[in-house]
């Protein structure tokens, strides 16, 4: 287990983020092209809106799209940096022994290519299935929310009920094999290590989701 993702960990950091930055927002763009179309803001807003606000939403859409691609590498640091400062002060605490900040952010930000990979996965999904409002495309249909969509019990369920996913539990195996890999240690202590980093900075974090939307 540890040699398998020792060449994925020697890829230098910067082209990797490069390579996820730009198939992120190829993935948003053919997205934009394939699936947020005007008919789908006519579908969504047609009996709440007048056609001309549904006209002036489109057009200011248009104007600020490109601030929404160009977050996107913003976003990919985000999700790898909280990911890298929880197991980081995990490795600051731990009696044991001690890990670099470099090595925490090289698993996190290689890990993060399992987000790319369900943004691609939901587009095919999406593409071949079909949408009708905007709505639809609110819970990836990999998760535990597209089960409960239609059905919601409570609004503040929405947000853990979406974490609750395929690729999350992907992400947890390839962060516990790389963490395993780089710190010396079986499977299963990478994965403990991970549950106790990672798993307790988003569960932190799901809570407080929650309490500010109830």
């Amino acid at each position: 287990m540890k040699n398998q993702f020792t060449e994925l960990l020697k890829i230098p950091k910067l082209p990797f983020y490069i390579a996820l930055a730009l198939f992120s927002a190829g993935l948003a763009l053919a997205s934009r092209q394939l699936l947020v179309t005007e008919t789908l803001y006519y579908n969504t807003f047609g009996e709440q809106l007048s056609v001309e606000r549904i006209d002036q939403m489109l057009e200011t859409g248009k104007k600020w799209e490109w601030l929404g691609y160009a977050f996107l590498p913003l976003a990919v640091l985000i999700r790898a940096g909280f990911t890298c400062v929880c197991m980081y002060v995990g490795r600051l605490l731990s009696v044991s022994s001690r890990a670099s900040f470099g090595d925490c952010f090289n698993i996190a930000l290689k890990a993060d290519a399992v987000f790319v990979l369900m943004a691609f996965c939901n587009l095919i999904y999406f593409t071949f299935a079909g949408v009708d409002t905007l709505t639809d495309l609110s819970a990836s249909p990999f998760s535990l929310l597209f089960l409960f969509k239609n059905d919601m019990p409570a609004d503040y369920l929405a947000y853990p009920l979406g974490l609750i996913n395929l690729f999350e539990v992907l992400y947890w195996l390839l962060l516990s094999a790389m963490a395993a890999s780089v710190f010396k240690k079986n499977f299963s202590k990478g994965f403990e290590f991970v549950a106790g980093t990672y798993g307790v900075g988003l569960l932190l974090w799901a809570l407080l989701i929650i309490l500010l939307i109830m």
